[in-house]
């Protein structure tokens, strides 16, 4: 069994159609068409089958994926596979009932939705931990004590014949020379491209990334399993797919 714990970047493919649902209310295209994500790849060449445990949650801090990886913990049997994917350092969980709001710093305090769906009180007190609580040291602090942790359990769970992969959202990891962001960044030919992409449309790319760059990941991670080759995520990938010329092109297909 595959077990996989994160944000964005590793949800599961069976979420589009209430992804696309609540696009559609926000009056947003659909996010491009995808039959498997790099998940689902990995999933069939170790497991021989998609079906898998997925507990990550758009939007949501490493607090959570923390959590949820330490509940989880005692259904991992031997022979199963781990990965972890960490998000940025600067999310929190602030909210008990809401961690897919972690990313305070891009939060809009007043869309419709959460309008209607947190109390306004509470949106309150984010809003003021942003303005007055927030500073760098706790963000770095946490992050830095998940990152050991995952590399003590990752020990453990070897022990156990079960094989854990971290892997890098957006912030530094030991032994890696890249993170997932570098390759969702990278699919851009500048920075013009990238402003354009998302003044459009927020991203219509399944876990931030394009078809291609799945399959290259996946690839990726099914040597590490296979033949412990450490997980290279600054080379290899397709890049400069989309440049200021095409763009338009790809936003409205």
């Amino acid at each position: 069994m595959l077990w996989v714990f994160g944000d964005s970047f590793s949800i599961p493919t069976d979420t589009i159609e209430k992804i696309n649902s609540e696009r559609a209310s926000c009056n947003q295209p659909p996010i491009f068409p995808i039959k498997e994500n790099w998940i689902d790849i990995v999933s069939k060449k170790l497991t021989d089958t998609k079906v898998h445990q997925n507990f990550s949650l758009r939007g949501c801090s490493n607090e959570f994926i923390y959590q949820q990886l330490r509940i989880q913990m005692p259904n991992i049997a031997p022979g199963d596979y781990v990965i972890v994917v960490l998000t940025a350092k600067s999310r929190r969980w602030l909210l008990k009932d809401w961690p897919q709001l972690a990313n305070w710093a891009k939060f809009d305090f007043k869309g419709v939705e959460s309008d209607n769906l947190v109390d306004k009180k509470a949106l309150g007190a984010v809003e003021n931990y942003a303005r007055y609580l927030y500073h760098d040291e706790p963000s770095f602090a946490t992050y830095d004590a998940f990152v050991h942790a995952l590399c003590y359990w990752a020990s453990e769970l070897y022990s156990n014949n079960i094989k854990l992969l971290p892997l890098p959202g957006f912030d530094e990891f030991p032994g890696y020379n890249s993170t997932l962001n570098h390759i969702c960044e990278k699919e851009f030919a500048d920075v013009e491209s990238i402003k354009l992409f998302y003044q459009e449309t927020s991203d219509r790319r399944f876990n931030h990334l394009s078809g291609n760059n799945h399959q290259i990941l996946a690839d990726k991670i099914v040597q590490f399993y296979d033949n412990n080759v450490i997980v290279d995520l600054a080379n290899g990938f397709e890049t400069d797919i989309y440049t200021v010329n095409n763009i338009k092109n790809y936003l409205t297909s």
